[in-house]
């Protein structure tokens, strides 16, 4: 599904994102704002700097390539589901915190 319906899914029924796709067994619900693409990718940026990845590293694990990562980081496009799920996944982290204001 896409980011963007996923977050309108979340706010209408009042379910976490983290809760929904099963990060959390807990649904601590926060609204969530009109994605922002540059927000979201300096979080990514200091969340990958903070675990001492790299892009590619990152990439490697969402089976994309770099320069799509790289493209995440910079917002020039938002960040797809799956691939936010996994370095969340992988990384204990909540979508949550990466996508709230």
């Amino acid at each position: 599904m896409p980011l963007t319906k996923l977050v309108k899914f979340c706010n209408l029924y009042k379910f976490s994102i983290d809760y929904v796709i099963g990060l959390s067994k807990v649904n601590n619900y926060v609204e969530l704002d009109k994605l922002d693409r540059v927000k979201i990718g300096n979080k990514l940026k200091r969340i990958r700097q903070k675990l001492g990845l790299t892009q590619e590293t990152i990439a490697s694990e969402c089976m994309i390539s770099q320069a799509t990562y790289s493209g995440y980081e910079n917002g020039k496009y938002l960040i797809t589901s799956l691939c936010l799920y996994t370095i969340c996944y992988n990384h204990k982290i909540s979508m949550n915190d990466i996508l709230k204001k």
